[in-house]
């Protein structure tokens, strides 16, 4: 759905509530595959890929992410969620 309204929509909250819960929005991609792969066979909803941590120590014995992190993250996401729903 790339380049769809729904798509620019999502791509657009997110944006806009990284930067409201204090953090720097970039993007940025890496090579991995994950969970949001799976609704890719459902219609292609729009999708993001977003969270707390250091993408280079996922699934490893040394991941961790900071309290701090985790928190901003979830406001991130909280602000999303409530801004994508209105």
């Amino acid at each position: 759905m790339r380049g769809s309204s729904s798509y620019q929509s999502l791509y657009k909250v997110f944006w806009d509530t990284v930067g409201k819960a204090g953090l720097s929005p970039f993007l940025s991609g890496f090579g991995t595959h994950g969970d949001i792969s799976w609704p890719m066979g459902f219609g292609k909803p729009p999708t993001v890929n977003f969270g707390p941590g250091d993408p280079a120590r996922a699934h490893q014995s040394n991941e961790r992410v900071s309290v701090r992190d985790l928190v901003d993250r979830a406001k991130a996401i909280a602000l999303a969620i409530e801004q994508w729903c209105r």
